[in-house]
């Protein structure tokens, strides 16, 4: 008897448990892994379309030197960290050297904390340079393919007389006040016949 009452006990909690575990599904977990469905194309899709823009973004670019100028700045990342590896390795040999072997004042001087700090602070002064080096080329490579761009979008607008004088007026530029005159008239150009020209922000 207890056995029967044991088996009937199972399969009633087995069919409240269904019950309770259908019910809670249909009302909440259903909707809530339709709602996570959903919101996971949705983030899949707008990543698509964020990575397709921005394929077509580099097309409206033009041919330009972006690889060039990518492949050139990560020569010049590695430079610093090489250099400061090379002169670590040497102070170690340095310092496993015998002290008599050490003659050299030169050698001496760099395995000393003086010497530590020195080639430290060359360092990070090269460092920092070749950080204004990579600014200073990535900044006139968007320049140079804004300028190019912009001129492009305004030529329609514009007599053939004074695109070639725009185009002389950018190839002559030798300061910063020239070439914010000569960007100044493309933005005058492209507000009086409502042309967009490319986003960039100008030091």
């Amino acid at each position: 008897m207890e056995k029967i009452l044991k088996i009937i006990m199972f399969v009633v909690v087995t069919i409240v448990l269904g019950a309770i575990g259908s019910g809670l599904w249909e009302r909440v977990l259903a909707p809530l892994f339709d709602n996570l469905v959903q919101y996971t194309n949705y983030l899949m899709n707008m990543c698509s379309n964020i990575y397709k823009d921005s394929v077509y973004r580099e097309v409206g670019n033009g041919f330009r030197e972006y690889s060039s100028v990518t492949m050139h700045t990560l020569i010049l990342m590695v430079m610093p960290m090489s250099y400061w590896f090379a002169t670590l390795q040497i102070r170690k040999l340095l310092r496993s050297e015998s002290d008599d072997k050490l003659s050299s004042k030169f050698a001496s001087f760099l395995v000393s904390k003086k010497g530590y700090y020195s080639l430290l602070l060359l360092t990070i002064s090269l460092s920092i340079a070749i950080f204004i080096s990579i600014a200073k080329i990535i900044y006139v490579n968007e320049v140079i393919t804004y300028s190019f761009r912009s001129l492009n979008i305004v030529a329609p607008y514009l007599p053939d007389q004074e695109i070639e004088n725009l185009k002389s007026r950018f190839y002559s530029i030798q300061s910063a006040s020239d070439f914010y005159a000569f960007n100044e008239r493309l933005l005058a150009v492209a507000n009086k016949d409502h042309v967009h020209l490319p986003h960039i922000k100008l030091l």
